[in-house]
């Protein structure tokens, strides 16, 4: 799209600007018949020529404007450069393992932010990955995982790392360990998937980590155990850097 845009502005010697979005795309097609857009005859030349049909574009003085025909949709699930960049520095610093304070940073993301994490910035993905026991399991976890960072007992704190050099499962919480009101937010929010088992069951915590496919992405995997024994888990992401980078490659002139 960058080499397109810069032959663009080379051949018609006018200025281009065109939004940039790094989670894929949200709509598969848009407009008419075939996914083509129902557009003037020159406009439709201009976006095959350019081969990006998904997107507008209008002038105003001599700049090309160009903008993704779903904007509104696909900016929902963008997360800022800032936000990656500030939690990924926090956890190199923390010599790239995080801690309870740096997953509790989750929370500060909207649930389609979290969903462009989930997915490897492929939301699209979403809707094969969520049943409605990963619905459920994912809600509880983004909840257990807020409500650890801010447990000040046994040694535990937001300083607290999540796992050691030698070991991936190396902070468990047992049911007696924590809180009774992290028991009852475990208790209620997995009732509607088994309400009588669940009502009064002790549910351990483990949190895990499985090799990501993306090297700027760190999982930490919670599973919850009832009576010590295997039931559901969900994956959160955290990021380690900023997935393609472009802030050193945008130009202004």
């Amino acid at each position: 799209m960058l080499t397109r845009l810069a032959v663009l502005a080379e051949k018609t010697k006018r200025p281009v600007l065109c939004d940039f979005y790094r989670t894929q795309p949200m709509m598969l097609s848009v407009g008419g018949a075939g996914g083509i857009p129902q557009t003037s005859p020159s406009e439709m030349r201009l976006a095959f020529s350019y081969g990006d049909i998904k997107r507008a574009w209008w002038t105003k003085g001599e700049t090309l404007l160009f903008r993704q025909r779903d904007w509104f949709l696909q900016s929902q699930y963008e997360i800022s450069d800032e936000w990656l960049d500030k939690v990924a520095k926090q956890i190199a610093a923390h010599g790239g393992n995080p801690t309870l304070g740096d997953l509790a940073r989750l929370h500060e993301l909207t649930n389609e932010q979290k969903i462009t994490l989930e997915t490897q910035f492929d939301p699209l993905k979403g809707g094969a990955l969520y049943g409605l026991n990963d619905l459920i399991a994912r809600k509880v976890a983004y909840e257990t995982a807020d409500f650890l960072s801010g447990l000040r007992l046994q040694g535990w704190n937001a300083q607290t790392k999540l796992f050691s050099d030698a070991d991936t499962d190396a902070l468990v919480f047992k049911s007696g360990q924590y809180p009774a009101r992290l028991q009852e937010i475990l208790n209620s929010g997995f009732a509607s998937l088994y309400p009588r088992s669940w009502r009064q069951a002790k549910i351990d915590i483990r949190l895990s980590s499985t090799k990501s496919d993306v090297p700027s992405l760190f999982p930490v995997k919670l599973t919850f155990a009832p009576d010590g024994e295997l039931f559901t888990s969900a994956t959160l992401n955290l990021p380690l850097s900023v997935p393609d980078d472009r802030r050193d490659k945008a130009e202004i002139e």
